[in-house]
Order: structure tokens, then sequence, then C-alpha cells
């Protein structure tokens, strides 16, 4: 279901041909404003929703260019010019055949004058078209307008749209100033545009009424915060910040070890090997929350929470109970004081959280303090947004072992260090889960249907197929379900060949030394200006040289397993853990199989999992014998990364310019994230060919650049990214050549050396010609290997039954027009959808970008809502699943489109329309 307000999502070019040209414009409401605490304040202060959308809100996207329709300045000259060359060359054709009837060359003589005359006068004025040819397209060429003139005109200038009624002839126009980007969108240029009616107010909310100063300000940051109220919620809960909340100082741990620095020298990157001192702030980005929070119903064991200038990752605490067990008979009335000086009674306090949550602290010079953040949390009623909870594992219990399966990236796997000789064989214990479920998908038909369950949605017609099965004897052997299935199982296989191999495991939120958080909480640990004092330990999560030690409930005290947290780029980037379980964390903490509590004290964690920190990251981790073995191999023998880039000392002003500025960069930017972590992978797979230093640190580099990329919409960095990338793509050692035979335009063949690319690449790009394809002893293409090999072949099945025989033919008339109707209604959707894929096989959109998967949703709700509407006879409704069924009806996706379509508008009379054999 959307969970929102429809909304237009609009591009910036088409609005300009709407307010400039009078063009009619599509406004689909193909957006969605999701629900949030910035939404209810919207609608209290006036937002109009009618019928689940909403006029006052515009995503604008900046995609295409724009060239404004100019009349040539010099068109009437021209026509005149090219009119009076016609008639000259017509008196020329005259002369010439006057002068060809002279026979004394004498008499010649002023008709050869005339001529050249005349050829003069037509050589001049064709200099004259030309020139003036010329000046039209200059002036066309300055006013066409690219993706960052666009930007400055819409962010300056606003826009408006005009919206008629539907009954009369009444029009509306509605006036949009730029309102926000949403921390979601940062990475990918889009702007939020508001009716202007409703800006002040809203902005004013927003920013808890402080206002950035004249010149230079805190721009970047100010936009990145102010958007947190806007963050998609799922849940409410209610803390008094007055009494509930008490925010304590963070912490920083030390830990010397051997670093890779990746640092940089006239804005290259480079790597410098050294003896270095990582830091860990402890408690970076997360929060306590009291165990009442909770319902008990309710299973997750954190909370993110967002309010103004406010997110932190709550974890599930017996609070209380540990201040009871602290402070016994003086619990009622014992107090401990926060970091702003106020005296906190232990037995209110329902949330613990340190200053790296309060990001309204970076505004404290322009008037921000706690003060006021509590006044205006109080004014909302105390309520915090929870966006996001945690989840087990779609691939739970897949097996009759009662463990939990998770898929594994490939970058995971491109990282994997394999034991040199018995890399095939270690690559096939890794894969052997992924290959069973695969094997028993093909040969299990209720496997196969629990499968289609877990991954149903509205999307897919997987619940329609189950419904199917289930009802209509025999329908398992019909063409249409052998089909369905068939390319079901292949399409997951193509996901395996890219990377996504099950292993016995999850992805685990991660949280720091929580019973150290508890025991900061009371003063009982021992710091020193921020810095915890050397030597200390955490009694539940030991120190050890060999390993990181955690507290992950899902796996067996004392299993040693394997982490990764994405963007992971290298071994460096690998963690090995073991698994603690002290009784103090099952005592103070109700942490489930979805947590993982990490030792941060005298370890490099969070510079080893490129930047991680406690506001809901999380790992990917595996007790996988061999993911386990290659994380051992790895650890402290792959230096730790550290992100030495400095900070762009680059100041921003308060100006619709700056924001103008920042944003356009951030839109170039978006692929940058892909673009680093392929390149990554790219050297990499060359590195397990030739294990060169340069590779191992273009690795590391790669690595960083994927780092600064993704924290873009916060903080930016002195370096092109995308001009680091390239320089970088171009470097001899990432280059290797080829040799293939190409034609040219006329078929005739040539020898041509190209760049090379390992050869699973074809899975993990969607451009890429097979012949450039070749070995090279990376994980991946190992993984290609076991899976050529291992893989069971579908047994042939001769008794294979026409879907049409499955049809009951109903008596009766169909209505061809209703039909016609529903048959285009699909055909646009269908549309869109190729569309789509079109831009994402040719690297233009991301084939599952989340955007793009709103948009679908939206337009499969409204094809399924305009056939709801309809009143089908079942006579049409018969025909039109027949022609869907037919052998050579139409293409396999878009009857799949019409058939679920039907089946969920009106699923009753659509099953009635099958028999069972």
């Amino acid at each position: 279901m959307i969970n929102g307000i429809k909304i237009m999502n609009l591009e910036g070019s088409d609005i300009l041909k709407n307010n400039l040209e009078g063009r009619e414009i599509k406004k689909e409401y193909n957006g969605v404003f999701t629900n949030s605490l910035l939404q209810d304040k919207l609608t209290a202060l006036g937002l109009k929703v009618n019928k689940e959308t909403t006029r006052d809100i515009v995503t604008v996207k900046f995609t295409y260019g724009y060239t404004p329709l100019i009349d040539n300045l010099n068109d009437d000259e021209i026509k005149n010019l090219q009119e009076q060359n016609k008639k000259i060359k017509q008196d020329i054709k005259v002369l010439e055949k006057d002068k060809k009837s002279i026979s004394k060359r004498t008499d010649k003589r002023a008709k050869i004058d005339e001529i050249k005359k005349l050829k003069d006068c037509l050589k001049n004025n064709k200099v004259k078209i030309s020139t003036m040819q010329i000046e039209d397209k200059v002036v066309v060429t300055e006013a066409k307008m690219n993706t960052d003139k666009i930007r400055n005109k819409l962010y300056k200038d606003g826009f408006k749209l005009e919206f008629k009624g539907k009954i009369s002839d009444k029009k509306d126009i509605v006036e949009y100033t730029l309102w926000y980007r949403t921390p979601s969108k940062s990475r990918v240029g889009d702007a939020v545009f508001i009716n202007k009616k409703l800006y002040n107010d809203i902005k004013k909310w927003q920013r808890m009424g402080l206002e950035l100063p004249e010149g230079e300000a805190k721009v970047v940051e100010m936009t990145a915060y102010e958007a947190l109220t806007s963050s998609n919620i799922i849940d409410k809960i209610t803390i008094d910040p007055y009494k509930n909340i008490l925010v304590v100082d963070d912490i920083v741990s030390f830990f010397e070890t051997n670093c890779n620095i990746v640092k940089t020298n006239k804005g290259e990157c480079y790597v410098s090997p050294e003896l270095y001192k990582v830091s860990n702030t402890l408690f970076d980005g997360q929060a306590l929350l009291d165990d009442s929070l909770w319902l008990e119903t309710d299973n997750s064991s954190f909370k993110l929470l967002r309010q103004h200038f406010f997110k932190a990752c709550g974890f599930r605490t017996y609070i209380t109970q540990f201040m009871k067990d602290s402070f016994k008979d003086n619990y009622e009335s014992a107090t401990v004081t926060d970091r702003y000086g106020n005296e906190i009674k232990v037995s209110e306090i329902l949330l613990i959280t340190t200053e790296n949550s309060m990001k309204w602290e970076k505004f404290q010079d322009i008037g921000a303090s706690y003060d006021l953040w509590r006044q205006k949390v109080s004014e909302d009623g105390n309520v915090f947004g929870v966006a996001k909870v945690d989840h087990v594992s779609k691939y739970n219990n897949i097996f009759e072992d009662g463990k939990c399966y998770q898929r594994m990236s490939y970058q995971h796997v491109n990282t994997l260090y394999l034991k040199k000789g018995k890399e095939i064989d270690e690559m096939r214990e890794l894969l052997q889960d992924t290959i069973r479920f695969i094997n028993r998908l093909k040969s299990d038909n209720e496997y196969f249907l629990q499968y289609l369950e877990r991954n149903a949605n509205e999307l897919n017609a997987n619940q329609m197929v189950i419904d199917l099965y289930k009802n209509i004897n025999k329908f398992d052997k019909s063409a249409f379900f052998r089909t369905f299935k068939n390319e079901t199982i292949n399409k997951y296989i193509k996901t395996v060949r890219n990377g996504k191999v099950l292993c016995s495991g999850d992805n685990l939120t991660v949280v720091g030394n929580p019973y150290i958080m508890l025991l900061h909480s009371i003063g009982k640990v021992p710091v020193k200006d921020g810095v915890l004092k050397e030597g200390y330990e955490d009694i539940t999560l030991p120190i050890n040289d060999e390993y990181i030690s955690v507290y992950a409930p899902l796996f067996e005290a004392g299993e040693y397993l394997a982490s990764f947290r994405n963007p992971h780029n290298s071994p460096n980037n690998c963690g090995y853990n073991k698994n603690f379980k002290h009784e103090l964390m099952e005592k103070y903490f109700n942490f489930n199989n979805n947590i993982m509590a990490v030792n941060l004290i005298s370890t490099e964690e969070q510079d080893l999992k490129n930047g991680e920190d406690q506001d809901s990251d999380f790992c990917y981790v595996t007790n996988n014998r061999i993911a386990v073995l290659s994380a051992k191999r790895v650890f402290r023998n792959f230096p730790c990364i550290v992100n030495k880039i400095k900070p762009e000392e680059r100041p921003w002003k308060n100006s619709i310019d700056s924001l103008i500025t920042i944003d356009s960069e951030l839109a170039k930017s978006k692929y940058d994230i892909g673009l680093s972590s392929n390149l990554a992978q790219l050297a990499m797979s060359w590195y397990w060919m030739d294990k060169t230093n340069d590779l191992a640190e273009i690795v590391c580099i790669m690595s960083v650049i994927a780092q600064c990329a993704i924290d873009n919409s916060k903080r930016k960095y002195a370096i092109n990214i995308r001009k680091e990338i390239v320089r970088i793509s171009k470097l001899k050692c990432m280059n290797k050549k080829i040799e293939v035979i190409r034609k040219n335009k006329q078929g005739k063949e040539f020898k041509r050396m190209v760049k090379a690319k390992p050869k699973f690449w074809e899975y993990v790009t969607s451009k890429v010609k097979k012949d450039i394809l070749i070995e090279c002893p990376c994980p991946m293409n190992f993984l290609q290997d076991v899976l050529d090999s291992d893989i069971e072949n579908a047994s042939k099945t001769k008794d294979t039954i026409s879907s049409v025989n499955f049809i009951n033919i109903i008596c009766g008339k169909a209505e061809d027009r209703q039909m016609n109707r529903i048959k285009a209604k699909i055909k646009e959707y269908d549309d869109a959808v190729k569309k789509h894929n079109d831009l994402a096989k040719n690297s233009y959109a991301k084939e599952d970008d989340k955007k793009w998967k709103e948009k679908e949703q939206l337009l499969q709700k409204d094809v399924v809502n305009y056939i709801s509407g309809l009143k089908i006879k079942p006579k049409t409704m018969q025909i039109l699943i027949s022609k869907a069924l037919a052998k050579n009806g139409m293409n396999s996706k878009y009857r799949r489109k019409l058939l679920n379509s039907l089946y969920q508008s009106h699923r009753e009379k659509f099953m009635s329309c099958f028999k069972s054999l």
C-alpha cells in the first residue's frame, strides 16, 4: 500500500514548456508525499487533500534540458533573399539563352557582363543568408537551457500550474516556491516545491524558528537536518523531553593499528601506509529506549526516531530495571545531570542518547539551544516519529534446520580471500545452501509456492499464481504455470550470478557497547575530556587482538563470524568477530536476533566498516565456514582504511545561488556511489590476478570515495569525486586489453584492442559486450563456474497442458469497447515499465530505484482502481483471460499485468473463469 499522499512528480523542462510557451503538461500524481511529522504539521496548516492526492506539493526532477520555441529573427529577410535568388537564377537562364543566340563575340559582351553582375549578386545573397542562419543558430543555442539552468530558473522564480475544474470552466492557478530537498533525494538532485501560501509557516516550523544569517552560513548542514521531520514514519511514540530524556556526552576510544591512510595531493588521492591511532565514537547516533515504550505484541528491538533536528536509533533496553538495580533504595529520589546541566530523575528516564543525535547543537551560533528544542518538541505534543524498526530476513526458516538465511552482495563475494588452489572447492561450499535452495525450487512445487508467498506484492503475479495452483486442479501442469515457474527461477538464478549468495546469517543492526552506555549514564565510566581511559574494558564485550567481540543473539555463544557493511569494497573492510553472551546483556537488553552489539573500545570497527555509526547501520553477518575463514585470513593483515580527505573549506552563503550550486553538484554525483563501487570491484578482480600494490591502493581509494559520495548531502570534501573516478579508471593497471573482432559499417571484419572485463561483469552492469569478458581468478568468476556445473537442469515435461484448456467457457456476449479500454489501460502501464527498463538498460536509471518502485506501485494501483470501477460481464472477463493465456496472444509480461490486474480488481469473477481438469 502507498504510505502517504499522492503528489505530482514533474520534469523541470516540462514545467518551463508550460509556463513559458503555454504547452499542455500532463499532471500525473505519480509521486508520494510520505506519512511524516512534516505531513501532520502541514495538514494542520491547511494542506488540501482530495481523494488521497494534493496539488499543494510537487516534486521536480531535472533530467532533461529545454529548448524554447523561438521565432528566428531573420526568417523574413532570409525568405526575401531566397525569393530574390530564385528570380536571379531565372534571369541568368534567360540571359544565357539569349547569349547563345548571338553569333558575334563583341555583341555578347553586354550579356556576359549582365550575367556576371547577377552571379555576384547571387553569391552575395548566399553569404548574407548563411550569416543570418548562423546568427539565428547562435540565438537558439544561447536560449537553450541545460538542467543546471532549469534548476536555476525554477529555484529562483518558482512556477505556476493551472488546474481546470471538471464540471465548470473555472480555472485554479497555484503558485509554487522551492521548499526543500529530502535526505533520500539528496543524491538524486530532485527538489520539493510547495504552494506559496503554505511556505512561510511550514518553513518556520521545520527550522524551529531559527534563521541563518546573511552571508556565510551553514547551508549544507541546514538543508540536510531541517528535512528530518520529512522522513517517512510507520509509527509514533510519546516522550517528554523535560522529564524522560537524558542526554550524555559521547565517548571516544583510540586504537593503534596498521592503516592505509587515504589522503590527497593537488586533488589526487594516494595511500599512505602508517601505524595510526584510529578512533571510535562509542555511541554515535544511538540511543537506549526503555522497554515500556514497546507494545507486548511488538517483537522489534529498535525504533529509528525522528524529530526536529534529532535522529537516533533507540535500542530496546530495560532502563528502569538498570536504574533500580543501580540506585536501590534511592531509586525514586535519585537524579543524574545531563550534558546541559539539568537534573533528571532516574526513575523517569525513558531515553538515553548523546550529542551526536542532537543535530540542533550545530546551530547554537544562531540561537539553537536545548531549551528551544524541548519547547518545540513539547509544542508538537512530545511526539517522536518512528522511521524504521528491525525485520527478520525473508529467507528465515527456508530449510528445516530452523536457521535464518540472508543474501550476500557481489562486493562481499568478490572480496573473499579464498585458499589458493582450492578456490573452486571453497566457492562450492559457500554456494551449497544457494544451490540446494535453487534445486529444491525446481523439484518441489509446494516449496516454490512458499517462495512466491514470501515475495508476493501488488506488482507481481505471485498471489494470483498461488490462488490458481491451490484452487484449480492440475493447474501446475499448465503451460502458463510452468513458464511462470521457469522464468521466476531463472530470474532468481540471475540474482545469484549477481552475487546474491544465500548463507546462514542476517543483516544485523549495530549498537556500540550498550552496557557501557548504561554505566556512562550514571557516571560509572572513567572518561577525561571525552576520551575513555586507556586500558578500560567492557566486561560484556572483551578486547582481543585476534577478533572484535560481539553480542549477536542469532548465533551461538563462542561462534566466529564474518561481518560486512555496505559500502563494502575491499578485504580491508571485512570484520572478523567472536560471539559472546554475557548475563548482563540478557538482563538489561531486550535484543532479538536482528541486533548485534559490537565492541568499539580499543578496536578499529568504525573505520574498518567504512564510516559505520549506530544510527541504524547494519552489517551482513554470517557464520558460513568459508566466509569466516576468509575474514580470519584478512583481519588486520589487510590494513584498516582511514579517510583523511579534508572536508571542503569552501564557504557557503545563505542564498538561493548556494542552494542551486549544492543541489546541482549533488545531482551530478548521483551515480558516484555505484561507479566507485564498480571501479573498486574491477580493481579487486584484477588484483586477484596480479597482486600489485597499485591495484590494492586503488581499491582502498575507491572505498573512501564511495564513503565521500554517500556523505555528500551532509558534508562536502575537498575532492572532485567524478574527476578522480575518471582519472583512476584510465590508469594502465586498470585497463587489461583484449583483441576482439568487430565489423565496420560495410560489414567487413577487423581486429581491435579493447578494454576487458572479468567474466561476471555482464551480471553487475547493464551495458557490456560478451566478447570483452575474460577469465580471471576472482571469487565472482569462480561463482559463475560453480553455478554452471552444479545447478541441476530442469527435467523435460511431456505432460504440459495448454493453458486455455483451463478456461471455463461462459455463455453470453463480451463487450468489445470495454475490453479495448482495459487493454489500453494495461498497455499504458506496460509502456511506462518498458520505458523505465530501457532507461535502466542504457544506464540512465536504476532498475530497482526506490522512487521508480513507488511510481510503478501507483501505476498498478491506478489500473486496479480503474478496472475495479467497471462492471465486467463474466463473458468479457473470460475472453480477456482467454486472449491472455492463448499461446501467441501477447508477450508474457504484458499478459501477466493484464491477468494480475483482473485478479486484483475482481478476484471472484476472475477465479470463476477457470475450471479444474
